[in-house]
């Protein structure tokens, strides 16, 4: 907020993919009741054991993140499976938008999550283990499954199921909902954006992050202060942008509030000055008062005794007098400096506001670069475009060869990283939009051609669980303020 100041100042000072350390054996046995209506058996889920994520540790790599997984709902199946990397982690039916309701296909993430959601649409229906997919009322909930497409366009999930996934997923979490059944199979490409390592230097005065793996002991120093370099990945990167700005921050929320209390300070000495000005005035008109009446008294006295003391009265009002106005010539300067320095403590009081205000959005920002970044690619729009933390990054032209030819949509997701070269390994997920059957992934990604600055750009915030999207597609109207891209095929 701004503070403002004239005279008397006043002051006031008046945030992807599922988790998969929490990621157990998910088994439904049957659908449990939702608000004591009862539910027909659903079938058995089916059952993968979630495969241990490789652990490599040079120093130059940080410690691997889970594999991200991806969550894939087939409304010709009525079912939702759960990936990780290409291994299926729990797989449940389901009951999807009814005819006139429609679920839409395309490629959402999970934006809110509510325990305990009531729809604001259908009178307050129950939606228990609510997971929004679009803030016009797309999500996954628990829910009465019949067999069928029943619901109003959300896609209804088995209630154990459903508190399960509630449980293992977070913000951001990549959800795609397609026509027919597909899967994640492993990607590589030529072409695929790799990371930017950055060089960081460390030494015991200047190590890097608490419980990463590049610590000086990690990194083998024995001396007390011995610099050394390490690699840093994207991640690791912004973890230290991100102390950095919101360690400047703090130091800038102090200043801001050293300087307001300094600004106060000057505004009731500023006042005191004033009111020491004005009660000297006071002073002053009264010995004038009294001087005109003492001349009166002088001017009616009637014998020489009284005249006398009216002249002595006189005398000492116009010293009084004089006493005062030499006084108000010094309060006047006072109060004049006193005013300059209140009006300086408030205009930096402001500054040191302002300067506040930009270090916290500095730290947001910072804080953004810690999460799972994603590049649409747009054939519709010719353009690729980075968002982050729910947030736009930057966009820039792309070169797609024939670009009247349809390049079909496609879902790559960084799922590991090589412990020899920080590559990124990936998979794909290719999704039936009725316009380019057939075009694969990697024929998708030959046709198109990426500036090497703005390459460079994805490259700094490429890391584990990063997505990238293709698509004949352009920008949803459901993507905004608090989403990912939210890429609609149908």
């Amino acid at each position: 907020m701004r503070m403002c100041r004239f005279r008397t100042v006043a002051c006031a000072i008046g945030v992807a993919g599922l988790t998969t350390a929490s990621m157990l054996l998910v088994q439904v046995a049957e659908a449990a009741p939702v608000r004591g209506k009862r539910q027909p058996k659903a079938p058995r889920t089916e059952l993968a054991a979630l495969p241990q994520p490789v652990r490599p540790a040079p120093p130059a790599i940080a410690a691997p993140a889970p594999i991200p997984p991806v969550a894939v709902v087939s409304l010709g199946a009525q079912s939702i499976t759960i990936y990780s990397g290409t291994d299926i982690v729990a797989k449940a039916p389901i009951s999807s938008g009814q005819p006139g309701y429609r679920t839409p296909t395309g490629i959402f993430s999970i934006i809110q999550k509510n325990r305990y959601h009531e729809s604001n649409i259908y009178s307050g229906a129950p939606m228990p283990f609510m997971q929004r997919l679009t803030w016009s009322g797309i999500a996954l909930h628990a829910g009465n499954l019949p067999g069928y497409a029943a619901s109003h366009g959300c896609v209804r999930l088995p209630y154990d199921f459903a508190q399960r996934l509630f449980s293992m997923t977070k913000m951001g979490a990549r959800v795609i909902v397609t026509p027919e059944q597909t899967s994640p199979v492993a990607f590589t490409h030529a072409r695929m954006p790799t990371p930017v390592m950055t060089p960081y230097i460390m030494t015991a005065s200047a190590p890097l992050l608490t419980g990463s793996a590049l610590t000086l002991a990690a990194a083998g120093s024995h001396s007390t202060d011995a610099p050394v370099e390490r690699l840093l990945n994207p991640v690791q990167a912004a973890e230290v942008e991100k102390r950095r700005a919101t360690g400047a921050a703090a130091d800038a929320a102090q200043k801001a509030k050293s300087a307001l209390d300094a600004a106060t300070t000057a505004a009731r000495e500023s006042d005191a000055a004033s009111a020491a000005r004005v009660e000297l005035d006071r002073e002053i008109q009264f010995y004038r008062d009294q001087n005109e009446r003492a001349s009166r008294t002088i001017a009616a006295a009637t014998n020489d005794e009284d005249k006398v003391q009216a002249l002595a009265t006189a005398h000492a009002l116009d010293e009084a007098l004089d006493d005062a106005n030499a006084a108000l010539a010094d309060t006047r300067k006072a109060e004049i400096n006193a005013y300059e320095q209140s009006f300086t403590a408030a205009r930096a009081a402001r500054d040191a506001e302002d300067a506040a205000e930009a270090a916290e959005i500095a730290a947001r920002v910072a804080s953004r670069g810690t999460e799972p970044m994603t590049v649409f690619i747009s054939r519709k729009e010719g353009r690729v475009m980075i968002r982050q933390g729910f947030h736009p990054v930057i966009d820039g032209e792309v070169t797609i060869n024939d670009a009247q030819v349809p390049l079909g949509t496609h879902v790559f997701t960084a799922v590991s990283a090589s412990s020899a070269d920080a590559s990124l390994r990936w998979t794909s997920v290719s999704v039936s939009d009725g316009g380019a059957r057939g075009v694969s992934a990697a024929a998708a990604l030959d046709r198109i051609t990426i500036d090497p600055a703005f390459a460079a750009e994805i490259g700094k915030r490429l890391w584990i669980g990063a997505t990238l999207i293709i698509s004949d597609q352009g920008i949803s109207n459901e993507t905004g303020k608090g989403t990912d891209f939210v890429v609609l095929t149908k």
